[in-house]
């Protein structure tokens, strides 16, 4: 049930944090690089130390953060990408 709520306010306000559940001492906030059609190219995050930073701190960053994102998404909207290896070597 925790899981699913937090799942839910991460789509909701468009963005992640780790809470240091990945490295005791560690928070970061990370958002995604999506494409207009919605697909996920990667992501940008901020990792603090929590010594240093605190999450309401790093949310400050949020609409920065946002805005590269999205910028990176528009730029990558002309990126061409090279064939795979299976695709060059059939033909298909």
């Amino acid at each position: 049930a925790a899981l699913r709520m937090e799942l839910n306010a991460i789509r909701e306000r468009g963005y992640a944090f780790d809470r240091e559940e990945h490295e005791p001492g560690i928070i970061c906030i990370a958002y995604p690089i999506l494409t207009e059609r919605g697909r996920v190219l990667g992501a940008l995050s901020i990792t603090r130390s929590g010594h240093v930073a605190d999450l309401p701190g790093l949310q400050e960053l949020a609409p920065r953060l946002a805005a590269m994102a999205q910028a990176i998404a528009r730029e990558a909207e002309a990126w061409r990408f090279p064939e795979t290896l299976t695709q060059a070597k059939t033909g298909t």
